[in-house]
């Protein structure tokens, strides 16, 4: 497959099943290899795995489809063949008619509305998104039919199927006037309106310019490389292009639309600037209008998404989304506040913090405790909590299952909840789906609601890509920067150590995957089990528990010593007897001394020093010691006993080879 043919697969966007398979069938006529097709397969949606691809691409043969296949279809994506005069464009560049006529659109022989209005709903739509439409709810306003609020309760998938089945008509959309045309809206809505406050996610934006002729339209909106999903003629003197903004919020959508529509008007589009809001209304394809057609034109133009688009005109000297670079001056005798805390010296609100440890340490009953105690203000491992409303996403736990365990630790409490309404629980367990979907419907459920914190319950469940890759962490971690900024709320969540033992680790390096984890997160909260000697075992089983040391790493706050805690089901107690204290992490370098069983303290090596003389003294009273005959009493060799001596100068005096102990005041023979 020559390079050139590669490039027509930038401009093919797959939409549907059939066309994937009639891609692929074309790459392999024009003699493209598997990874010409699959490396295009990957970016597309749907797509499912290597293996799929693979069975799908061996079954291709002899299909009669060629490389005038994807010509076409690159075509319809914004492709223009090499002969023409298209070129990229400089900022400063005009914009001139090539004289070619290309955009110009053409009615096809055959039109099919139906065909027109599901392509157009799948492109823009998932299969439950609640849609507005107008049909009949058309009112006279002074010398033109206005549309009222019509239909919104609908969802895409709903009337698609009955498209399939009636066609276009009262039974699926509702009768219309054909002299009068409909209206759809390109956002979706949640059914309680059709304001700006009832769209739920801000997808597309309409560019819609009627001062120039509308060939001009659609050449100048080919050319710009707009990333437009749909272009729809209006039946009137304008082409609609639904195109990608991608926002996450009413306020990014504004800011976007605001600079989409002047780099328009700079570059010869000027945009009608009443269609800034996202429940605006757009012409709905497939319908009649005056005796001309509300027709898709093309689908899938342009630059694949906003940020595509912006990349493509990024080294242009143009404004960007970023905030203002601001100058230190204006805070020097004003400083601004502080987040406050959510956990007094361990997190604040608004920031991000990891719970990691091993497998079944009993992270999740931390991390519930944690909920509970922001829930009801009560402390956490000894640090107070400030109360409120803190939602926990449980990813990985039966819901059953999961509830009952806040039962059980209230019960551990010996308390009721006071404040019970201010726990919300997610249960997602077999409906995770990537941060990047996950996040814009964390935000959109809870943004302005009052959250102090979210936390997410594991990690692994939402994780982006390889975990392993600093790009696919990072990535993660600024969806979970953008939950924290956008809601106002702390975010915490639950990550699993790496293989082997951590003791030996620093804090930061413990957690499975790439170091952008350790790094990026205000707050390290670490769970790591204590090694307990075999001779220590029986008392240690008889508390019924296991041991842990929790560490901390904090940017914000001053070190904190670790806690040495038990975790007696189903709460982490902190092992206020000090019991603990004389144990190590597992797979330290102390606890790895402990395994050895030549491992000695200064403490056991001076008590067996003094056990050797006081046997000796027992049976020879009126005579000093060898050093030899120590070390023959205490099973050590005389080098042994001889640094035992030095170490224990102090107290022990050798002359001449015989030991003295200097509080029995002998002297040698």
């Amino acid at each position: 497959m020559s390079s050139d043919a590669r490039v027509l697969l930038d401009y093919i966007s797959c939409d549907s099943y059939d066309k994937w398979i009639t891609v692929g069938m074309a790459v392999k006529a024009e003699g493209g290899s598997f990874d010409d097709w699959h490396e295009w397969s990957r970016s597309q949606p749907g797509y499912k795995s290597e293996r799929d691809c693979r069975l799908h691409w061996d079954s291709f043969t002899g299909t009669g489809i060629t490389g005038g296949t994807l010509v076409a279809l690159a075509r319809q994506g914004g492709y223009i063949s090499p002969g023409s005069k298209f070129y990229a464009l400089d900022w400063d560049s005009e914009i001139e008619d090539d004289g070619d006529g290309y955009g110009r659109p053409a009615a096809p022989a055959e039109w099919k509305p139906e065909e027109d209005l599901i392509s157009y709903l799948q492109i823009l739509f998932q299969p439950d998104d609640i849609i507005g439409y107008v049909t009949n709810d058309v009112h006279q306003v002074d010398d033109r039919m206005s549309p009222g609020r019509g239909t919104y309760t609908r969802t895409a998938g709903s009337i698609i199927k009955a498209v399939r089945k009636y066609g276009i008509g009262p039974e699926s959309i509702g009768s219309y006037d054909p002299q009068v045309g409909g209206w759809i809206r390109f956002n979706p809505l949640d059914g309680d309106g059709v304001k700006n406050e009832n769209v739920t996610e801000y997808r597309y934006a309409l560019v819609e310019c009627d001062t120039l002729p509308i060939e001009r339209q659609q050449e100048l909106i080919i050319q710009l490389q707009l990333p437009v999903a749909c272009l729809v003629t209006s039946g009137g003197k304008s082409v609609h292009a639904i195109t990608h903004i991608d926002a996450d919020s009413l306020d990014e959508y504004k800011k976007r639309v605001e600079f989409l529509y002047s780099f328009c008007k700079e570059h010869g589009l000027p945009v009608d600037k009443a269609n800034k809001n996202p429940s605006r209304l757009s012409r709905m394809p497939g319908l009649m209008r005056n005796g001309n057609r509300q027709q898709l034109l093309r689908t899938n133009i342009g630059r694949k998404s906003w940020a595509d688009w912006m990349d493509y005109i990024e080294g242009n000297p143009c404004e960007d989304e970023l905030p203002d670079i601001e100058d230190y001056a204006e805070y020097v005798d004003n400083p601004p506040k502080m987040a406050p805390d959510l956990i007094t010296g361990i997190l604040r609100q608004g920031h991000k913090a990891i719970i990691q440890g091993p497998s079944k340490a009993g992270k999740s009953y931390l991390m519930m405790q944690l909920a509970a105690a922001i829930a009801d203000g009560k402390p956490w491992l000894g640090h107070d909590c400030t109360c409120g409303k803190v939602l926990y996403i449980n990813l990985e736990i039966d819901p059953n299952s999961f509830i009952n365990r806040f039962d059980k630790i209230f019960k551990a409490w010996n308390c009721k909840p006071k404040n019970p309404h201010n726990l919300k629980i997610w249960n997602l367990r077999g409906r995770a789906v990537p941060i990047a979907e996950l996040a814009p419907k964390i935000v959109r459920r809870i943004k302005g609601q009052g959250y102090i914190a979210v936390i997410l319950d594991p990690l692994y469940k939402v994780s982006m890509g390889d975990e392993n890759s600093a790009g696919d962490v990072g990535a993660f971690c600024n969806e979970l920067d953008w939950i924290a900024s956008e809601c106002g709320c702390a975010v915490i969540y639950c990550h699993h150590h790496a293989k082997g033992s951590a003791g030996g680790k620093k804090t930061t390096d413990r957690s499975s995957g790439s170091g952008v984890f350790g790094r990026d997160a205000d707050a390290i909260i670490d769970l790591t089990p204590l090694y307990i000697p075999p001779d220590r075992m029986p008392w240690y089983q008889e508390q019924n528990a296991q041991a842990y040391k929790v560490s901390f790493e904090f940017r914000e706050y001053p070190h904190l010593a670790a806690l040495n805690v038990w975790f007696q089901y189903p709460l982490h107690v902190i092992d206020s007897s000090g019991n603990l204290d004389e144990f190590f992490e597992e797979g330290s370098q102390q606890a790895n001394l402990q395994k050895n069983r030549n491992y000695s303290t200064a403490e056991t090596r001076r008590s067996a020093l003094d056990d050797a003389y006081d046997l000796w003294e027992q049976h020879n009273p009126k005579m000093l010691p060898k050093i030899s005959e120590l070390a023959q009493i205490a099973g050590k060799a005389v080098n042994t006993i001889k640094n035992w001596l030095s170490e224990n100068q102090d107290d022990y005096e050798v002359v001449n080879g015989y030991v003295s102990r200097f509080d029995k005041n002998r002297q040698s023979n």
